[in-house]
Parts: structure tokens; sequence; C-alpha cells
């Protein structure tokens, strides 16, 4: 199904990653990137009806289309976090979203 989306619905999720960014924290602002492109996404499911599998493969594809469009030095670093660590991490936003999964942390407290 990702492939019959237009060319425009894929550039206009690409055109969410575009801003300044810091260089030496590339990997960390691509990651706080996710969650935005996943949003999308699961807005613009209703008209689209993606699986599960087919919205993260989407994901993975808008972002792996990014890296390449910014032709950076570290891109092969980054595409490789891209398709191999990526995909379990969104699993994993996906299941705390859905309440499969609970994150516990302790509170703690800082006397400033």
């Amino acid at each position: 199904m990702t492939s019959s989306l237009s060319n425009e619905f894929i550039d206009s999720l690409i055109n969410l990653l575009d801003g300044k960014k810091d260089e030496s924290a590339y990997t960390s602002w691509l990651i706080s990137k996710v969650p935005l492109v996943m949003k999308a996404i699961e807005k613009a499911n209703a008209v689209h009806k993606l699986s599960g599998k087919e919205k993260k493969d989407l994901v993975i594809r808008v972002i792996c289309a990014y890296i390449k469009k910014e032709d950076d030095p570290g891109d092969a670093a980054a595409l490789y976090f891209t398709k191999h660590v990526l995909p379990p991490l969104i699993d994993t936003l996906v299941m705390v979203d859905t309440k499969k999964l609970r994150i516990k942390a302790e509170s703690c407290c800082v006397i400033m």
C-alpha cells in the first residue's frame, strides 16, 4: 500500500523534518522527529488505511529519504541507525502508547 501513496504526500512528510539542527547531536535530533512523522502518518491513516507495518515502513522510508537528501558525511551511520535501530524503537513507542508496555521511572528530587 505504501507504494501507492503519492510522491507529494511522501515529500510533505520529508519536509516535516526540515529545520535547524545541531550537527553534533544529529542522531538525537533525528530521533526527536520520529514521533512527529508518526503522528502525521497516523492522521493521514484516516484516508490511506495503512496497517501498522505499512506505517512503520513509511516512517523508515521518509527518514531514509530525508537523510539521503541532506547529503551529510555521517549519512552511512544515520542510514544504518534508521534501518536497524529505529524499527524496534518505533515498536517500543507504539507499545508504550497502546499501554502494552509501561516504563517505570523513579522520581527524584533535585534541590537547587
